[in-house]
């Protein structure tokens, strides 16, 4: 009876997703207390020339947008645009909304006359200022709609930061991890997509937003336990099989269990995570010891035996070295480099490069011109 269950079990492993409910966060249609607010937003404050929008109807089930876009001044450089924006600040002013357990966004939209549309997921970033639009960080996607389809999903991975938003914030954006904060999503924006037809009226209707996890991955898990007990119960039974051919004094098959350094693998995680992030200019022991899963005490305690250095010394020593480089190979200025390396204050920056180098950034750079 026992032999018989344990052979079932690969194929419970491979059907156990199916029986899991699936992560979803649903925001429309909304169940009970709405998450957001909606504001409106055009190309040109005088809506007696410029663009128009308003959303014409918003309850539990349906969002629906009506606008006109409108050219003015015959100024071809500016496109006309008009949108509305989701914000997730419901209860409390700096408010976000949590979707880092997700991996895709569903939407359910559909639109009269256009044939794509943008929409833009507005995180929170170290340097945002929730009173300016500007600072919050913008990942774009554009969605090419299909005839008679109205249901999308929009991976994370297929948002891209839009080089308008670079230009715009300048320098700082070099001091950005790869990935957005998806924990701190502030809003979601639907907008025309810029350059479509003039003074028509365009209707956009939304009726689903949900953030969905990928199931792939439980799948990829279930099937990787699967075969795992699969070579399990076989090794099982080619013992049990060894033991009832040899007698009680057969020589038993053994493998040795290989244990790797552990000081040795926390320290690879510890300098390979502080060599992807040092550009926060945020980064402390404290974040570092969280996401690597290392006490702190042990993070220092690790630098200093490999490297003779504490954290601070460290991570103050990969941002001179970047910022050596960049002096040498770039014509960046030199508050550039600073932000870009992780450090929010000039004067700071050039002290510590004093302290490394026993120069000043500037007459770094003039000296590695001259040798060159």
């Amino acid at each position: 009876m026992i032999k018989r269950v344990l052979l079932y079990l690969p194929a419970l492993f491979f059907l156990l997703p199916s029986f899991l409910p699936e992560k979803v966060l649903t925001i429309l249609p909304a169940k009970g207390e709405r998450r957001y607010r909606l504001e409106t937003y055009v190309d040109y404050l005088d809506t007696t020339r410029g663009s128009l929008g308003t959303v014409a109807r918003s309850n539990d089930s349906v969002i629906v947008f009506e606008y006109t876009l409108r050219m003015v001044n015959h100024t071809e450089t500016i496109k006309p645009i008009s949108g509305f924006t989701m914000i997730f600040d419901k209860h409390s002013k700096g408010a976000f909304l949590d979707v880092s357990a997700y991996d895709y966004l569903d939407i359910d939209i559909s639109m009269k006359e256009a044939t794509s549309f943008i929409i833009y997921l507005k995180t929170f970033e170290h340097f945002t200022d929730t009173t300016k639009w500007m600072t919050q960080r913008y990942s774009e996607k554009e969605v090419a709609l299909q005839p008679r389809v109205t249901g999308y999903r929009l991976a994370f991975k297929e948002f891209a930061t839009p080089n308008w938003w670079k230009s715009l914030i300048g320098p700082r954006f070099l001091t950005l991890p790869k990935a957005p904060y998806y924990s701190k999503v502030m809003a979601l924006d639907f907008q025309n997509n810029p350059g479509g037809p003039l003074d028509v009226s365009e209707r956009m209707e939304i009726r689903k937003i949900e953030f969905r996890k990928d199931r792939r991955l439980l799948y990829g898990g279930s099937i990787g336990g699967a075969v795992g007990w699969t070579l399990i119960l076989s090794l099982l039974f080619f013992i049990g099989y060894r033991k009832n051919a040899g007698g009680s004094g057969a020589a038993k098959p053994i493998r040795h269990v290989a244990l790797g350094n552990q000081s040795e693998e926390q320290l690879t995680r510890l300098v390979t995570f502080i060599g992807s992030n040092y550009q926060n200019p945020d980064l402390s022991v404290e974040i570092v010891g969280k996401d690597t899963g290392i006490g702190v005490p042990h993070i220092s305690a690790l630098l200093q035996q490999k490297h003779r250095m504490n954290f601070k010394q460290y991570l103050n020593d990969i941002r001179i070295t970047e910022a050596k480089r960049l002096l040498r190979e770039t014509d960046r200025t030199i508050a550039e480099i600073a932000f870009a390396v992780g450090y929010n204050s000039i004067p700071h920056f050039n002290r510590v490069f004093r302290d490394h180098t026993n120069t000043t950034p500037t007459e770094y750079r003039d000296n590695a011109k001259k040798s060159g």
